[in-house]
């Protein structure tokens, strides 16, 4: 019996990058901090583009993982909301 297994590619750091459309150095910095998936052999990362696949579909559902990702897009905090809301209501009473 002759079982053939394919082997998955694994990507650089700049392939990584362009799939996730990221500087090569920011994807660094994220696999570093562990918020992506990759491995480090000696000075070099690669990736598996079935991990950063999955990252990607997983953080669609899940905003956590994506403010992890992308922490300048996360919903504003509970005080800001309220700033905001407290702001908008003092220039509705004046305009009145």
């Amino acid at each position: 019996m002759n079982i053939t297994r394919s082997i998955e590619p694994v990507w650089s750091c700049t392939d990584a990058a362009r799939f996730l459309r990221l500087h090569p150095k920011t994807v660094k910095r994220l696999a570093r901090l562990g918020q992506i998936p990759g491995r480090r052999v000696g000075r070099r990362w690669f990736f598996r583009p079935s991990d950063l696949d999955a990252m990607l579909r997983g953080s669609i559902d899940s905003s956590a993982k994506a403010t992890n990702v992308a922490p300048q897009l996360s919903p504003e905090s509970q005080e800001e909301k309220k700033i905001d809301a407290a702001n908008s209501q003092h220039v509705s009473k004046r305009l009145d």
